[in-house]
């Protein structure tokens, strides 16, 4: 984890539109984060899901984050920074992504929002933070092979060929060390390779 308050993405890999949206909102103030996640995902053994207890995602990934970057406990799913600049509500947001084990955040968010009290102006980014936007233009760690598939699928049926997620590779085979994600239950599923790609 980055010492506290740092942050991992530069102001230089925001999108254009983002970036113009940010400049747009009160450059200091309080600050709303808003996440939330497709838990059945997580839960379901690998390939299917990451055959982990949702509770690790939030108390041992995402929370700890978000306070690192100053936002707390508001509502559930929800963290408040009193007293911070939209970029660097909108970096904390984004770096979600980056949590490890990585790909698990992309392939299971179901919505992660900023927003600026009183007036509750909104920047949503659930789009640009799952598998193929933005932010995950590919898998950067290993993923259960058919949730991944699946959403890879679904994505590019729907994008232009240009947009679309490269094909993932086979976990490699032996004598190559496999350690399966962190967080994953130690079950039959998880120690197949099969069931998972990268």
């Amino acid at each position: 984890m980055a010492a506290p308050g740092a942050l991992l993405v530069p102001l230089g890999h925001i999108p254009v539109l983002a970036l113009q949206q940010l400049q747009a909102l009160p450059q200091l103030g309080p600050y709303r984060i808003n996440y939330d996640i497709f838990t059945n995902p997580i839960k379901l053994l690998p390939g299917l899901g990451w055959g982990a207890y949702t509770g690790n995602t939030y108390s041992n990934c995402i929370i700890p984050h978000l306070i690192n970057q100053g936002f707390f406990k508001n509502q559930y799913s929800n963290r408040l920074n009193p007293h911070t600049s939209p970029q660097h509500a909108y970096l904390a947001m984004v770096e979600l992504r980056a949590l490890t084990p990585l790909s698990k955040i992309v392939t299971t968010l179901k919505a992660a929002k900023m927003y600026y009290l009183p007036n509750d102006n909104v920047m949503d980014q659930t789009e640009e933070l799952k598998l193929g936007g933005y932010f995950a233009r590919r898998l950067e760690g290993i993923a259960p092979v058919q949730l991944a598939t699946s959403l890879r699928l679904a994505y590019n049926n729907t994008h232009p060929v240009q947009q679309h997620i490269p094909p993932f590779a086979a976990v490699p085979g032996r004598p190559a060390p496999f350690n399966w994600p962190v967080h994953t239950r130690d079950t039959p599923a998880a120690s197949i390779r099969a069931n998972w790609v990268m």
